[in-house]
């Protein structure tokens, strides 16, 4: 991984471009899902959600590359997610295994208002979208649900490489 692209996950998450992006998706994220709801059922909503997720985590990841310049690789998908979440407003904290590397979230404003509203939209946002900004990085890669998010807690991610 570059000098570039680690000076960057230090610095992204101060840029008003990368910033704004990054929190109109939140902001907007839950307006998105009532409008779709109004007008499909829960499944076809789901399913469209998801195909908007995928489509913003791919530009968040072109965003990602034109800012930070990273290079593709299993690294630089994590450093990504990294990078994500601080532009988010997460707090996260990682650990590597054999397995992968699994995200555990200390502050997660997503899920905090998935949990206000009583609705989990892990499988058609959270999921869809930090897939497809890693796969952007490191097409071998795979994400898995360690553990579903409940009322009490956030999910917990692990980032594998095939």
């Amino acid at each position: 991984m570059n000098i570039r692209a680690n000076l960057a996950s230090v610095i992204i998450p101060n840029s008003q471009k990368a910033k704004t992006i990054f929190r109109l998706f939140i902001s907007n994220i839950f307006i998105t899902y009532d409008t779709l709801l109004s007008e499909f059922d829960t499944v076809k909503a789901n399913e469209l959600m998801k195909i908007i997720s995928e489509d913003l985590g791919k530009e968040a990841a072109n965003l990602l590359k034109n800012e930070t310049k990273m290079e593709n690789g299993y690294s630089s998908a994590i450093l990504s997610w990294k990078i994500g979440c601080k532009l988010l407003r997460f707090s996260i904290h990682t650990q590597k295994t054999k397995d992968g590397t699994y995200f555990y979230h200390d502050k997660d404003p997503l899920w905090e208002k998935f949990k206000l509203k009583n609705i989990d939209l892990c499988y058609c946002v959270c999921l869809p979208m930090v897939t497809a900004i890693a796969k952007s990085f490191c097409s071998d890669c795979e994400v898995e649900l360690s553990r579903k998010p409940t009322l009490e807690s956030p999910c917990i991610k692990i980032l594998k490489k095939k």
